[in-house]
């Protein structure tokens, strides 16, 4: 057993040759270590709070 523990990473995924790396890894990680891997898709940038509809305190 590994002394590291990874049973849910995150990964950021914004198209970038970089995060495409990092996901491949994460995967990797995951395939060997068991878990499962939770990916978060950015896409493009907000121009103020709020504009997807939530609200902000």
């Amino acid at each position: 057993m590994s002394p590291y523990q990874f049973d849910n990473p995150l990964v950021a995924i914004d198209g970038s040759e970089g995060a495409q790396r990092a996901l491949d890894c994460a995967l990797s990680l995951v395939e060997r270590l068991g878990g499962q891997l939770t990916a978060l898709v950015v896409e493009g940038k907000l121009n103020r709070p709020g504009e997807l509809g939530g609200s902000i305190s």
